[in-house]
């Protein structure tokens, strides 16, 4: 019934692809197969057609739910696969002695130090795009590396400066990424905290000061994996933030983009 009622909807959208009742019917027949999200997306497209239609806006509460639910349940068509246990012969004290080497390396690379004696170098002094102390009085310092390499080395240094609520931290390395590669970083810990906090300091440090990279970062962000099912379980409080920071990006007068891009923008995020 609903895979029929679904096709019958692809393919009046085909015909007339702005059919708001074919969208909200469609939203409908995704709900009874349970693909919530793809729910969410006709129900949203019917709201920005007309934000009127109170049904659509009752479905999209209930079907964002159950979306929630379905997430917090996990897919039970993809279980996880079981790890296969290799035994290996030899005594435990066998096994500790030869795991030792592994754990030395690991706390020397963590550490930086090894058990060999060398002539200490003084480290340089911090500089943009370099490392920055964090941590307040009573706190143990924290260095946010503000060059990362790779995707680990990045969410290290925003997750420690979003604990730290260091707003300019995360501004100084979104500062040193480049906005394509930005999605790449975030798709493996993509969240609705992460989002927020990426949002707070595009707004507050840096949309006065570098309002084309704010646009350049946003312009990539949204191409991140799962960004679309992140924004739609944002609080209230969250997308008001976001549509205050592009409210106020469209009132900023630059040659590298136009408000009419800024609102394109934005129907991607709100």
């Amino acid at each position: 019934m609903f895979a029929e009622a679904k096709q019958d909807c692809d393919s009046a959208l085909r015909l007339e692809p702005a059919n708001k009742k074919a969208f909200y019917r469609r939203a409908v027949a995704n709900k009874g197969l349970k693909d919530y999200l793809s729910s969410s997306s006709d129900l949203q497209e019917v709201l920005h057609q007309d934000p009127n239609v109170t049904e659509a806006e009752k479905e999209l509460e209930e079907v964002t739910l159950l979306l929630r639910q379905s997430l917090a349940r996990g897919s039970p068509s993809n279980p996880r696969r079981p790890v296969p246990i290799t035994e290996v012969e030899g005594t435990e004290d066998e096994a500790r002695q030869a795991a030792a080497p592994d754990r030395t390396k690991a706390a020397e690379s963590e550490t930086g130090e090894t058990s060999t004696t060398s002539t200490s170098t003084p480290a340089p002094p911090d500089t943009h795009c370099g490392g920055r102390g964090g941590g307040g009085r009573g706190e143990e310092a924290v260095t946010i590396n503000l060059k990362p390499s790779n995707a680990y080395e990045f969410n290290q240094s925003l997750n420690a400066a979003r604990t730290q609520s260091d707003l300019p931290a995360c501004a100084e390395l979104l500062s040193c990424v480049p906005p394509e590669t930005l999605p790449v970083y975030l798709s493996n810990q993509l969240d609705g905290h992460t989002v927020s906090f990426v949002m707070q300091a595009l707004e507050t440090q840096l949309l006065r000061k570098e309002p084309n990279l704010v646009y350049q970062h946003l312009n990539h962000l949204h191409t991140a994996d799962r960004f679309s099912v992140v924004v739609m379980l944002l609080e209230k409080s969250e997308r008001d933030q976001m549509t205050r920071l592009f409210d106020r990006l469209s009132a900023v007068d630059s040659d590298a983009f136009s408000k009419n891009d800024v609102q394109n923008l934005a129907n991607k995020y709100i």
